[in-house]
């Protein structure tokens, strides 16, 4: 043990009596510091005077409590890893597993990826995807090769996309076919001297019949042809 000899200051000297007991105490668990704590005393016990011992206690080991409460915290943080280890060990085991599982599935099962890997069959589409995949690289370059050949090409196809005056071909095209479409219902619907006779039997036998007399009348031929030639010119000569 160690004799502390202290010096009290007298206002406080009526307050250390004889069933005082004196403690150190830390200050600060991080610095280290520690004080020598005093209990007050009993008024009935005597007051103690200059010279006089005051009791003791055996003061807590706080580095030992400190170590030790690392110690604690040390084995808590091993166990945890040991635990996560274990738990790791076993997801890694299971994935494992699950793999070998996917890999024998694959070597003995009926599927799609056995199929492909091990029968004939297989292999023969892995070839035929292989040549469709060229085939379309080289479709995929005809198409470019002739896009940049119509851009800068002097052809008909370019000039009708790019050059503004030629591209009013299309226009006109667009427009005839519309005209004939337009021709061609109204020839079906029945409108029209072409419509009649194509949709009217009973005219087209008597235009039949009429055209054949005017080939046996020699009168009616002079006549038809008088009138066309009066359409043309204008008067009869």
């Amino acid at each position: 043990k160690l004799e502390v000899v202290m010096r009290i200051e007298r206002k406080f000297q009526s307050r250390v009596r004889a069933n005082s007991m004196a403690s150190i105490k830390s200050l600060s668990y991080v610095t280290g510091d520690y004080y020598v704590e005093i209990s007050m005393g009993n008024s009935n016990s005597a007051m103690l005077k200059e010279g006089d011992f005051i009791q003791s206690t055996d003061p807590a080991d706080f580095s030992r409590a400190f170590e030790d409460g690392i110690n604690v915290v040390d084995s808590i943080y091993k166990n945890l890893k040991e635990i996560e280890e274990t738990r790791l060990f076993e997801r890694l085991s299971n994935s494992a597993k699950s793999l070998n599982d996917v890999i024998e599935e694959i070597k003995t099962g009926k599927g799609m990826l056995h199929a492909l890997i091990y029968e004939p069959e297989g292999k023969n589409l892995i070839d035929n995807i292989s040549k469709t995949s060229e085939h379309l690289r080289k479709v995929t370059q005809d198409v470019d090769r002739i896009t940049n050949q119509i851009k800068s090409g002097n052809g008909l196809l370019h000039a009708i996309l790019y050059d503004e005056e030629k591209g009013k071909i299309l226009d006109n095209l667009a427009q005839v076919t519309e005209d004939l479409k337009n021709v061609t219902e109204k020839i079906v619907e029945g409108e029209g001297s072409l419509g009649a006779i194509i949709n009217d039997p009973d005219l087209y036998d008597k235009l039949n019949q009429l055209l054949g007399g005017a080939n046996r009348s020699f009168i009616l031929r002079t006549l038809i042809r008088r009138s066309i030639k009066k359409d043309i010119s204008g008067e009869v000569k």
